[in-house]
């Protein structure tokens, strides 16, 4: 398992936890491993979701999120974004995810369902998303569903990135990455499903190597 060796953590989630009313948002910060094996569910409107901690975010759950969602993985806090300082923790156990700020397990997803919403990642070292992350849809029997215009995706990483899923968004994808490799299973999708009629975008800005398989 991923987290084998790992004896310490700050928070763990193992059960669902879920809010119902409009603006009711969430907000995890914490100075040692997060660990969020549950699910979070925040179904009103507006309701924002914001994890950080100085060391790993490592997420294994189901997140169903009426507003936006923000991980920020060994960088600190500034107004509820990650553009605090860069601490430049990262899991400091060796095995499976040693050098991972973030870590999104197969078993994982991040969704947004929130028109204009986004989803923010930050990793002060190394990111790897071996699970979905859609912005602005639903996952139905025919794949993904845009129902949320405008809605985006950004990711920046410190070091490299691995992706090994799918990232999705209604608008807009961007990455900004030391190093990033798409695996045979990973891709990004920009739907285009915009108030404006704007069209989709994905912006890929890489310091050195970039790798599509």
């Amino acid at each position: 398992h991923p987290l084998f060796g790992h004896r310490e953590y700050a928070f763990l989630l193992t059960g669902t936890l879920t809010t119902l009313m409009d603006n009711a948002g969430l907000s995890i910060s914490v100075d040692d491993p997060l660990i969020l094996r549950g699910n979070i569910d925040l179904q009103g409107a507006g309701s924002d979701l914001v994890v950080q901690s100085d060391d790993l975010v490592y997420i294994e759950g189901q997140f169903q999120i009426g507003g936006g969602i923000t991980v920020c993985g060994g960088v600190e806090l500034n107004n509820g974004d990650c553009t605090g300082d860069d601490l430049g923790g990262a899991s400091d156990v060796a095995g499976e995810i040693f050098g991972q700020s973030i870590y999104l397990h197969d078993t994982a997803s991040l969704i947004t369902t929130e028109p204009g919403g986004s989803i923010k990642l930050r990793a002060a070292q190394e990111i790897a998303l071996l699970g979905a992350v859609i912005s602005g849809g639903t996952l139905g029997a025919a794949g993904v569903e845009w129902i949320a215009p405008d809605s985006t995706v950004e990711i920046t990483v410190g070091g490299a990135f691995e992706l090994d899923s799918a990232i999705m968004a209604a608008k807009s994808v961007t990455v900004n990455a030391d190093s990033f490799v798409v695996t045979t299973i990973g891709g990004i999708t920009a739907g285009g499903f915009t108030s404006d009629n704007s069209g989709g975008l994905i912006d890929i800005n890489v310091a050195g190597d970039l790798e599509i398989m």
